[in-house]
């Protein structure tokens, strides 16, 4: 009776035992499912994570792959910018006529930009490659430089005409409205031309001036005289040539210089733009740089001294050379010219020069405002020309549209321009057809024109 009670316990446990065994849920069965039951719990947290993890970097991927595109097109604009600003660095230089050099390298950070200058018969070509981190940017334009100014002739002369005597001559043409008067053995290549209803071309003996040498120019005016004539002869009266006038053109009309009043005033205001230079400026056997720049006084060169230009210089004095000096053109200005303006007399004595870049179509222009020798022209011997080339001259362009330009004893030029122009002793004046729309950069309105902008690989 004691053990009643636990004997019936262990038999409720017994079957408990014997329900869960027909069950299937004990013994090892039992073990089973209660571990097979972790195990789907346990996959189906792997499975959810690698699914989550997929999904993740699905996304993740093309946000990512958008960020680095953002970077690169942000890195690639910054440096296109930068190309952008080496041309614009270039321009301004130029366009203040400021020193440039072929190749420039520009530098903030970890940005740099290199542009490199060529000068073509379109003007010159600026590129600018800006690198950063290997993202290459080009951008390129051709600036055309300068006004161009339409020298059509060797030889223009004004109402004061033309005077040409001894052995020299003119390779080109020349027009004048003025008369022409030759003496000794002195040639046109071109053809000769006197406007007006009494202009006239003559030589002092029989056929003695010689019109159209080489290449058969013509000779037009009212009246012709003592001419060997190789083209056409128009004029309406005539005597002493080696043909019978041709009636049938008429007089020539009248032909305006081809510089104008505006044309001066805008130069002085881009050398004034350089700032003033007080008093006289002179060098003795020195090499210096001026320009853009206005000079007060007067402009005087001796010895082996070198005056580069780098900008348009106005001289409110004379200009003076002698000896082996040289006035010359910076090498940035390339094939375009330059200019020296004066309001006083310009002589140039004689080994001294006047010259361009050394590139070919590169001439320097040497003008005067000067009446001279009308006025109050001082010098050697009284009154002076407006411009007296004695010897040597070189690339040089020559006008004097309110007085004279004389040439002699072998002296030489491109262009003359100038109301009376008088050549003498062997001096020869040889046109270029580049003359024919001749660039100037000056200052600050250079008449630089954008060709092209553009971007390039």
């Amino acid at each position: 009776m004691i053990f009643q009670p636990k004997i019936k316990k262990i038999e409720k446990k017994q079957d408990r035992f014997n329900f869960c065994r027909h069950r299937g849920y004990g013994g090892q069965a039992g073990q089973a499912l209660r571990f097979n039951s972790g195990q789907v719990v346990i996959l189906s947290t792997v499975f959810f994570l690698i699914i989550s993890i997929a999904i993740v970097l699905g996304l993740a991927s093309p946000i990512l792959k958008q960020a680095k595109l953002s970077s690169d097109l942000l890195r690639s604009r910054e440096n296109l910018f930068w190309a952008e600003a080496g041309i614009e660095d270039v321009l301004y230089r130029l366009k203040n006529n400021m020193a440039v050099s072929s190749t420039e390298v520009l530098i903030l950070g970890e940005n740099k930009v290199t542009t490199t200058i060529t000068t073509n018969s379109e003007g010159k070509n600026v590129l600018a490659e800006a690198d950063r981190d290997n993202y290459v940017r080009k951008m390129q334009t051709v600036v055309t430089s300068g006004t161009g100014v339409p020298f059509e002739y060797a030889i223009h002369s004004g109402l004061g005409g033309f005077d040409i005597s001894g052995s020299s001559g003119v390779v080109g043409s020349v027009y004048s409205s003025g008369d022409i008067s030759s003496s000794g053995t002195t040639y046109v290549t071109k053809s000769t031309t006197v406007s007006g209803s009494t202009g006239q071309i003559s030589g002092t003996s029989a056929g003695s001036f010689r019109v159209g040498l080489g290449v058969t120019g013509d000779a037009w005016a009212h009246t012709v005289k003592n001419s060997t004539v190789y083209g056409g002869l128009y004029c309406q009266t005539g005597s002493g040539n080696n043909k019978f006038c041709d009636t049938s053109k008429g007089d020539p009309p009248q032909k305006d210089f081809p510089i104008s009043d505006a044309d001066i005033t805008q130069w002085k205001a881009d050398a004034l733009a350089g700032g003033i230079s007080s008093g006289n400026y002179s060098l003795n056997n020195i090499h210096a740089s001026i320009g853009p720049k206005k000079i007060t006084g007067n402009l005087s060169l001796s010895h082996e001294a070198v005056l580069t230009l780098t900008g348009t210089v106005w001289v409110q004095g004379n200009i003076t050379l002698s000896g082996p000096s040289i006035i010359q053109l910076d090498s940035s200005y390339g094939t375009s010219g330059g200019i020296i303006i004066a309001d006083g007399y310009i002589q140039v004595d004689n080994s001294a020069r006047l010259n361009g870049t050394g590139q070919s179509g590169s001439y320097i222009m040497a003008l005067t405002t000067s009446t001279c020798p009308v006025g109050s022209c001082s010098g050697k011997g009284g009154g002076k020309d407006a411009i007296s080339i004695t010897g040597a001259a070189g690339s040089v362009i020559l006008v004097a549209q309110n007085g004279t330009i004389s040439l002699a004893n072998s002296a030489s030029a491109q262009e003359v321009v100038a109301k009376k122009v008088i050549l003498s002793g062997s001096s020869f004046v040889y046109y270029s057809s580049k003359l024919l729309d001749m660039s100037f950069m000056s200052g600050s309105s250079g008449g630089f024109g954008i060709g092209s902008w553009k971007e390039v690989e």
